[in-house]
């Protein structure tokens, strides 16, 4: 089947090469060229996907995410033609790793502050019940047994009790 769309499907891959849509250019021939395995469809696959992900790399009104995404790909399917934008990738990929640990880091305060608004619960440790509401204690009463240790943390509204470092109960 593929042998007879050859030349139709030719004329579709130059229409949308000039219409600047590269993608669809690639997949006119991608079932055809591993069916026929012709080196010549090929070629024209690989054109079209290196103009694809290029296009996508440097339009810098795309996200640094999808310009990174398309050097991965470049760099995973073509090596060779990836390495004339081994800067940009590098500096996408500075981009996109500051912008992770922005959001990490933001995520953590939005985490703190919902501790602190929250309270305690029983099984926190005790480092998360210093960031929660409660605070750190007006005093703590600590017994060593042998079996672990024990610490009764004593505020103006209550006790917390805790074995080994977590949390076992609450005393308003």
């Amino acid at each position: 089947m593929c042998r007879d769309e050859v030349a139709a499907r030719k004329i579709d891959y130059a229409r949308l090469m000039e219409a600047g849509k590269s993608w669809n250019a690639a997949r006119a021939f991608r079932d055809c060229e591993k069916t026929l395995n012709d080196p010549e469809l090929k070629a024209l696959v690989a054109a079209a996907e290196q103009r694809y992900y290029i296009q996508i790399a440097t339009d810098q009104k795309e996200s640094h995410g999808a310009r990174l995404h398309a050097l991965e790909m470049l760099t995973r399917d073509y090596p060779a033609e990836a390495k004339a934008y081994d800067k940009l990738y590098t500096q996408l990929k500075m981009r996109d790793d500051q912008a992770q640990k922005a959001t990490q880091k933001k995520a953590a305060a939005m985490d703190a502050a919902r501790r602190r608004r929250e309270g305690v619960s029983i099984g926190m440790t005790q480092q998360e019940v210093i960031q929660s509401s409660w605070g750190r204690p007006r005093s703590v009463n600590r017994t060593t047994y042998s079996f672990g240790t024990h610490e009764q943390w004593v505020y103006d509204g209550g006790y917390l009790y805790f074995k080994d470092g977590v949390l076992t109960a609450i005393q308003n």
